[in-house]
């Protein structure tokens, strides 16, 4: 479980923006293989994901309103 090995996390994953490409690395890492620092970054990683995702929910509820609105 704590073996001497450590795995790598893509460099600059911390600096990645969020969208598709940050997505497929993030669902190669294994943080159970990494260090505690990188598995931080990891953790904010998927929280710019999250808050990513958010915000493309909150447009789609906006422009449903607006839809709903136009057909009065």
């Amino acid at each position: 479980m704590f073996g001497s090995e450590v795995g790598v996390i893509p460099h600059r994953l911390d600096e990645m923006d969020p969208g598709p490409v940050l997505a497929a690395f993030l669902s190669t890492i294994d943080v159970g293989e990494l260090s505690g620092y990188d598995r931080i970054v990891v953790l904010r990683a998927h929280q710019r994901m999250a808050s990513h995702y958010q915000a493309r929910t909150y447009e789609d509820m906006a422009a449903v309103a607006d839809a709903m609105g136009e057909s009065d």
